[in-house]
């Protein structure tokens, strides 16, 4: 009993110096601008995100709308919540970069980031897209009003794996579509994929599809136009020989 009751008063004693102890708001209730500023970034460097995130937050609000030290403060708020996956937060945060301080090294940075982080909300194919359009919306946003940017490999590298994506979500739709036998449906879905996303690896995969929904639905002019389009286009592709069989013989007029 005398050691338990020994931990007991050990353990009042702690939680009342914790509760007596200044919290983080309150320690740097009194610093401003570049003060708090650099409280912030000693925040971020060790890794702890929230109190990185309220001094930040604290800085957006407060300083003046055109001071200097604005875009840094954007940038590392959104770096401090993508830590935290606070993706959404993250991405309006970069964003703020551009709509507030365009001319600003970081604002290409922060077109980036923002695009990666709508690109974060969308990892599963299987969900609805919209962040994943945002996204691809984002980084061609960052390629045509930044055009030189020095980031222009990566935004073009996450541009066409978005469209890869995005095309596969539609091609799956198709697909879904195909196998309920609602081969209409299906052409709607695989047009869009051959449209919208003419580079990507399903696009071809979108046509040879299309040639069986033509096929199933007794389309026959349709399917021969667009075998004779895929044997132009990949003479050697194994799976359009097997679709759309071999090269038909020249006719020969006597």
């Amino acid at each position: 009993m005398p050691a338990i009751r020994s931990l007991l008063l050990a353990l009042g004693a702690s939680l009342t110096l914790a509760a007596c102890r200044p919290s983080y708001v309150q320690t740097v209730a009194p610093l401003q601008g570049e003060e708090l500023y650099r409280e912030a970034m000693r925040q971020f460097e060790d890794e702890d995100w929230q109190n990185a995130i309220h001094a930040l937050e604290r800085l957006s609000r407060e300083l003046p709308a055109r001071d200097s030290l604005l875009p840094a403060v954007y940038y590392h708020l959104g770096e401090a919540h993508a830590r935290r996956d606070e993706h959404l937060l993250a991405a309006q945060s970069f964003q703020r970069i551009q709509e507030g301080f365009p001319n600003d090294t970081l604002a290409d940075d922060g077109l980036l980031r923002a695009g990666e982080s709508y690109a974060e909300m969308w990892r599963r194919t299987s969900l609805d897209p919209a962040y994943g359009h945002t996204a691809l919306t984002t980084f061609q946003t960052l390629l045509a009003i930044y055009p030189n940017t020095d980031v222009r490999e990566e935004a073009q590298r996450a541009i066409q794996e978005l469209m890869e994506r995005l095309a596969k979500k539609d091609y799956d739709v198709g697909v879904g579509y195909m196998r309920r036998g609602a081969n209409l449906s299906a052409l709607i879905y695989f047009e869009d994929v051959i449209e919208r996303y003419p580079q990507t690896a399903m696009a071809r995969r979108a046509r040879l599809r299309m040639v069986e929904a033509y096929r199933r639905e007794n389309f026959t002019a349709d399917a021969r136009e667009a075998c004779e389009a895929l044997r132009a286009e990949f003479p050697n592709d194994a799976e359009v020989r097997e679709v759309c069989g071999a090269v038909p013989p020249p006719v020969v007029v006597p």
